[in-house]
Order: structure tokens, then sequence, then C-alpha cells
């Protein structure tokens, strides 16, 4: 599951960073791609920041659900926005949504893995993030549709994603609704003998 989460999510953002340049040229708005760039790092940044105790307080599902909202939103945004401000609100988005998302994956992995397994897990999940941004750019590309039609085709990556994490990230489908929303234990975590200690 956290796999094809990451393969969808990794194929949005690989379509994202492959024709965002082109489609600001042929836009001609008058904001260049680093700037969009700029604006996502810093929502990344400021997201993981609020977000890494936030879950431990209130779970892990509420945040992922909220990631993937984001994604979904900033991809709408590049496909029917023709103007700057539309473009670093989706920045803004974007990186939010990344800057959330990777993180909590990588945290929900290792609430459901064992020690000595989760280096395999860790390598297994990121893998599909790599195989969507590697497979993203030649096939969008092979569609040869502009570019606002491919955004918000990438927007559906960020549904089904969505969809999936709500039917399938607990063992029900009602259990995993509710761990999505934030109402729900994640049922697949391990129970761990001690907290681990920061250094």
């Amino acid at each position: 599951m956290i796999s094809l989460i990451l393969f969808l999510i990794g194929s949005l953002f690989g379509g994202l960073v492959t024709f965002l340049p082109l489609y600001i040229r042929e836009s001609q708005l008058q904001i260049s791609a680093g700037l969009f760039y700029t604006c996502a790092a810093i929502a990344s940044f400021t997201g993981r920041i609020l977000s890494g105790r936030a879950s431990d307080l209130y779970g892990r599902g509420i945040f992922v659900t909220g990631s993937l909202v984001s994604y979904g939103l900033a991809m709408l945004i590049l496909a029917t926005s023709q103007s700057e401000q539309g473009i670093i609100l989706a920045a803004l988005l974007e990186g939010a949504g990344g800057g959330i998302l990777i993180p909590l994956l990588m945290t929900l992995i290792a609430d459901r893995s064992y020690p000595h397994e989760r280096g395999k897990v860790f390598a297994i999940c990121l893998g599909g993030f790599d195989v969507g941004m590697a497979l993203s750019g030649p096939v969008l590309g092979f569609l040869d549709i502009n570019y606002q039609v491919m955004f918000g085709f990438a927007s559906s990556f960020a549904l089904i994603a969505l969809v999936i994490f709500f039917t399938a990230s607990n063992p029900t489908v009602r259990s995993s609704t509710r761990f999505a929303l934030g109402l729900g234990k994640d049922k697949y975590a391990l129970e761990q003998s001690k907290p681990v200690e920061l250094l």
C-alpha cells in the first residue's frame, strides 16, 4: 500500500519537475521555475517541522490525508490557473504535501516493522517513489498532451493514492477510513516495548 502510494506521488512529482519549467515558459508567465521550487522548499520545511510532533499526538493518518489533498490541489491549480499567484499557491501546496507525506510514510513504515527488517522495507517503499519519478517524464511526454491537461491528469494520481489510503491503510475499509481521518489508531503498528530516546 505504501509503495503504491509513493509510486503514484513519485509519478506526479516526476511530471511536475519535468514539465513545469516548460509550462511556465510556454505560458509566458512573469515568474521563474526557481521561485516555484524555492516556495515549495520553504513550505516543505515548514510542513515537516509542524507535522512531526503533531503526528505523534494526533496520529499519522490525518496528516497523510492532508498531504495527499495538498498534492492534488496543487496539480489542479496548475491545470486551471494562468496567473503568477496561482503558480505560487500551487508551489506552497505541493511543498507542504511533500514535506509532510514522505516523512510520515517513512514513520508509518517504522511503526509497522521490526528493527531488523526496516532497511529492506524502506528500500522497497522508497523504490516505488523512484520508479514513479523515472517513468512519469517519458510516459507523460509520450502522451503529447498540453501541460494543463497533463497537470490535471497528474492530479488524479493524488486522488487514487487518497482512495487507496482511505480503503487499504488498515485491515478493513472502516478502520482505514477512521485512521485516515484521525479518528482511529493504526492497527498495523507494532507495540513498542519502550519509548525511543532522542539524542
